[in-house]
C-alpha cells in the first residue's frame, strides 16, 4: 500500500475548513498590507524629509565655502598688492634697514578696505626666518583680541612653520584660528602668504592675515526654526542660536562620527523639540572646527501622525470588505478543490485511472487539467517499467533510469587557469565574517565575467581560488591563447576594482596547457564536470608560485603565442614545484598591474 493510500485510510481529525483558512488569510493578508503601508509611507517621508533638509545644508555649506574662497581670492589680490608689488613694504623689510613701524602703518593703510569690509581681522608679519616681528604698541588697528602680543606670536608660530616646511613654500596655506576671550570665541579664516622677492624668487617674510567667520551671517537663509553653530577643537561652541548647554551633546555626536554627521536625529534637551543633525567639518580630515545645523522636525512629526489617523480609519473598511469577498471565493474554490482530493486520494490507490472534471480555465481549472495529465503520464511510466522489466534485468533498467550510466570521461587538450588572491588571510583578519563573503562573491562575480568573455568555463571555487578551464567540453580553437589573454584581462580587473575603492586585493595567476582527462565524475547523486591530469597540478603549482600581480604559463601555453612575445616579459624561470621531479621552463606576462615583480 501506498503512503497515500495509507494515509486516506486513516481518521480524519477535525480541523478547520478551507473557506475559513482562506478568510483568514485575506484578513491577515490586508491588514499586513495596511500596517506596511503605512510603515513604508512613514519612512518614506522621513527619507524624503531627511534627503530634503540634506539639499538644503549642502547648499548652504557649499554657498559657505564659496564665500570663504571669494573672500580669501579678494583678500589675497589685495595683500599681493600690499606686500609683493609695494616697492615701500619691499624697502622696509630691508634687514640691514628694518622698519617694522613703517610695515605696519602701510599695511593698516593698504588693507583699510578689506578692515572695513570684515567683522575682525588681523594680519602680523614673520621674516624669513620664522621670526615675529612686533607692530608698534601703540597701533590700535593690529590689536589681536583677547590676546596679548607674546600670545598672539605663540599661536601665529605653526602656521609660519607649516609654511616654510611645505614641499611648495610659495604658496600661501589656509588654516582656521579660534581668538576672543574664553566664554565668547571668535573663529578666524587664517591665510599665511610667503612674501616673495620678484627678482631671485626669494622668500623675504610671511605675512599671516586672518578673516573672522561670522557665524550669524556666513550661512545665509536657511529653513524656519534651524539654528547654526561652529564646534571648535577645545569643545567650545559659537553660536548666537544654539544653547550653550547643547555643546558637550553635539560634541559627542560630531566627534563620534567617521565622517561629518549627515541627518543625525537628536533630541534638543532644553526646548524639547527633535531635530536632525548635519556637521561639516572645516578644515580636511581634522574633526574640528565643525560647521553644525540643527534642522527641526516638527512638521515631520505632524505629518506622520495625520498618516496614521487615516490609516486607522482606512484598515478596518478594508477588512470588512475583505472578509464579504473571502466568503464568496472559499466558496468557489471548495468544490473542485475537494473533488481534486479524492481524486489525489485515488491515484494513492494505486488508480491511475482516476480524472477530475475541469469546470474553469481560472487557476483551480488548470490545476485540475495539470492533475489530469499526471495521471495519464503515471499510467504510462508504469506500462514502460513493465515493458523493460520484461526485455531486461532489473538491476540494469534501474542504472538506465537514474543516469548512472552516463559517468565517464575523453582525453582532450585544454588549458587550466587557476587565480588566487594573496595575503588572504591578513586581509582578513578581523573582518565580520558577512563582510569577508561579500568580498569573496564581488571579487569572483567580476572575475567569472571575464572568464566568460573568453570562452572559458569556470570549474570550481575553493576558498579564494578560482580554477577556469578552456578547450573543454567546447573547444574555440585557440584555447590557449584566450587562457593567457583571460589572465591578463583578469589582472586588469582587478587593478580597475582596487583604484575605485574598497580593499586592495592582489592576486596570482598561473596557466598551463596539456592534455587531461575531461567528463564527469561524482556519484549518482551528483555529478560534476571537471578535468584531471598533471596539467591540472601544473596550473595550481604556478599560481602558488607567482608573486601578486604575476601572471605565469607553461611551455606549452607559452609556445601558443610563436614569434610574438609582446605580451610576454624576457625572464625564463627554472623552477622545481611539488609534485614535478624535474625543473620546470616558465615564462611570465606582461600584466597591467603596478605591483612590481619579485
Amino acid at each position: 500500500m501506498s503512503p497515500l493510500a495509507a494515509n486516506a485510510n486513516k481518521p480524519r481529525r477535525p480541523s478547520f475548513s478551507f473557506g475559513f483558512k482562506l478568510t483568514l488569510a485575506m484578513l491577515l493578508l490586508i491588514a499586513g498590507i495596511g500596517v506596511s503601508a503605512m510603515l513604508i509611507l512613514r519612512r518614506q517621508i522621513e527619507r524624503n524629509y531627511t534627503e530634503f533638509l540634506s539639499r538644503n545644508f549642502e547648499r548652504q555649506v557649499n554657498m559657505f565655502f564659496e564665500n570663504q574662497r571669494e573672500a580669501l581670492k579678494n583678500a589675497r589680490d589685495v595683500l599681493k598688492s600690499a606686500t609683493t608689488n609695494n616697492v615701500r613694504f619691499i624697502a622696509a623689510l630691508d634687514p640691514g634697514d628694518l622698519h617694522v613701524d613703517h610695515l605696519y602703518n602701510d599695511l593698516t593703510f593698504q588693507l583699510h578696505a578689506l578692515h572695513r569690509g570684515q567683522r575682525n581681522i588681523i594680519y602680523r608679519v614673520f621674516d624669513a626666518d620664522g621670526h615675529y616681528l612686533a607692530p608698534p604698541a601703540d597701533d590700535v588697528d593690529v590689536t589681536a583680541p583677547g590676546l596679548s602680543e607674546t600670545q598672539l606670536a605663540g599661536r601665529l608660530a605653526p602656521y609660519v612653520l607649516s609654511a616654510q616646511t611645505s614641499p611648495d613654500n610659495l604658496a600661501e596655506t589656509v588654516n582656521y584660528l579660534v581668538l576672543g576671550e574664553f566664554d565668547q570665541p571668535q573663529l578666524y579664516q587664517v591665510m599665511t602668504m610667503p612674501i616673495v622677492d620678484r627678482v631671485d624668487k626669494e622668500v623675504l617674510a610671511y605675512l599671516v592675515f586672518g578673516m573672522e567667520v561670522d557665524a550669524r551671517t556666513s550661512f545665509g537663509v536657511g529653513i524656519d526654526g534651524q539654528k547654526n553653530g561652529y564646534l571648535l577643537e577645545d569643545h567650545r561652541l559659537i553660536s548666537d542660536f544654539l544653547p550653550v548647554a547643547l555643546t558637550q551633546p553635539l560634541v559627542h555626536i560630531v566627534s563620534g562620527q567617521k565622517a561629518e554627521a549627515n541627518g543625525v536625529e537628536f533630541r534638543n534637551n532644553a526646548d524639547g523639540g527633535l531635530y536632525l543633525l548635519f556637521s561639516r567639518r572645516l578644515h580636511g580630515s581634522d574633526p574640528f572646527p565643525a560647521s553644525v545645523t540643527l534642522y527641526p522636525l516638527n512638521e515631520r512629526e505632524e505629518l506622520t501622525k495625520e498618516i496614521d489617523w487615516v490609516m486607522v480609519a482606512i484598515i478596518p473598511f478594508s477588512l470588512l470588505v475583505c472578509l464579504i469577498l473571502a466568503v464568496f471565493v472559499s466558496r468557489q474554490f471548495t468544490r473542485p478543490i475537494l473533488a481534486l482530493v479524492a481524486g489525489t486520494e485515488a491515484v494513492g490507490r494505486g488508480d491511475y485511472t482516476t480524472r477530475v472534471a475541469v469546470s474553469s480555465r481560472d487557476e483551480v481549472g488548470c490545476l485540475s487539467a495539470a492533475f489530469n495529465e499526471m495521471s495519464a503520464d503515471l499510467a504510462l511510466k508504469e506500462k514502460y517499467r513493465n515493458v523493460l522489466d520484461c526485455v531486461t534485468d532489473r538491476e540494469i533498467a534501474d542504472r538506465l533510469l537514474t543516469g548512472e550510466l552516463s559517468l565517464g570521461g575523453e582525453l582532450r587538450t585544454a588549458s587550466i587557469l587557476f587565480c588566487d588572491i594573496r595575503g588572504f588571510t591578513s586581509l582578513t583578519e578581523g573582518m565580520d565574517p558577512v563582510e569577508v563573503i561579500e568580498l569573496i562573491n564581488t571579487h569572483m562575480s567580476a572575475l567569472t565575467a571575464v572568464v566568460h568573455r573568453h570562452h572559458g568555463v569556470v570549474d570550481k571555487f575553493v576558498g579564494d581560488a578560482l580554477m577556469a578551464i578552456f578547450g573543454a567540453p567546447k573547444s574555440y580553437g585557440a584555447d590557449a591563447l584566450d587562457a593567457a589573454e583571460c589572465a591578463r584581462d583578469l589582472m586588469k580587473e582587478r587593478q580597475q576594482l582596487n583604484s575605485i575603492g574598497g580593499h586592495i586585493i592582489q592576486i596570482g595567476i598561473g596557466v598551463a596547457t596539456g592534455t587531461v582527462v575531461a567528463g564527469c565524475t561524482g556519484s549518482v547523486e551528483r555529478l560534476n564536470y571537471t578535468v584531471l591530469g598533471d596539467r591540472v597540478n601544473l596550473a595550481s603549482r604556478l599560481c602558488s608560485r607567482a608573486p601578486a600581480g604575476q601572471i605565469y604559463i607553461d611551455e606549452n601555453t607559452r609556445a601558443a603565442f610563436g614569434a610574438d612575445t609582446s605580451k610576454l616579459e624576457s625572464v625564463e624561470l627554472n623552477l622545481m614545484l611539488k609534485g614535478f621531479a624535474q625543473s620546470m621552463r616558465v615564462f611570465r606576462m606582461r600584466t597591467f598591474n603596478t605591483v612590481p615583480p619579485l
